[in-house]
């Protein structure tokens, strides 16, 4: 079972809130467990600081049926609330697993250009849609990068 939809904004799941998270285990198994537990998911693939990587999302109530072997070499998980719709984007918000830090928000995640996307520390591409992403406070101005 996998997300065909656009999992951003302007979908029939706004009000639904999402965990994109990288995985300790191949992506074949990642995949293979997901569907074996009748997890809806999109595989994306993720970057930070330069560092491609595999990742998956879900929706935020599956994330607490994933095994802690997929995730336990990982910091933390990006969670991306429901459509803010004055923004028309979600907020998304570091959660991290020391056990101690709250949620911390940082920003909202908004639809950009690869370039764009290339000149920040960390964006998402979604291969199905041809998308990628990347949290901020403002909607991204093509053609300007994020000040580093």
């Amino acid at each position: 079972m996998t997300y065909s939809h656009s999992w951003l904004a302007n979908n029939a799941d706004a009000k639904e809130e999402y965990v994109i998270f990288a995985s300790d285990q191949s992506a074949t198994d990642t995949d293979h467990y997901l569907q074996a537990c009748n997890i809806g998911h999109k595989r994306l693939v993720g970057s930070w600081e330069g560092v491609k990587e595999p990742s998956w999302i879900i929706n935020a109530n599956d994330f607490k049926r994933v095994s802690s072997a997929f995730v336990v070499k990982q910091v933390c998980i990006l969670h991306l609330g429901p459509v803010i719709a004055e923004k028309n984007a979600r907020l998304a918000s570091l959660e991290w697993f020391d056990g101690y830090s709250d949620k911390e928000p940082i920003g909202f995640l908004f639809n950009c250009s690869q370039a764009y996307a290339n000149g920040c520390d960390g964006w998402t591409y979604d291969p199905s849609q041809d998308q990628y992403h990347v949290a901020q406070w403002n909607k991204p101005k093509e053609g300007f990068n994020l000040p580093r």
